[in-house]
């Protein structure tokens, strides 16, 4: 099973100074005192993550390409 951290850094105690370039640079900084705006970010993080594991695991194509490897190394009788 995999593990994934997911950073949500808030308004508060000059995380702006931590990360450099703050929203500036792509990462989104969320207000401290809504956790609704958290929640949903979260959901959207682990939304992104969810449907990148499905992908590159569970794609046809990479499925395919098992299967093919599969019946190329093992040898059925008939």
């Amino acid at each position: 099973m995999h593990q994934i951290s997911v950073i949500l850094p808030t308004d508060n105690d000059n995380i702006s100074d931590i990360l450099e370039g703050g929203e500036v640079s792509g990462r989104l900084v969320l207000p401290s005192k809504n956790t609704r705006v958290l929640a949903l970010a979260l959901r959207e993080k682990l939304d992104k993550y969810a449907r990148s594991h499905a992908q590159e695991f569970f794609s046809i194509e990479v499925n395919g390409l098992q299967l093919r490897q599969f019946l190329l190394s093992h040898k059925f009788d008939n």
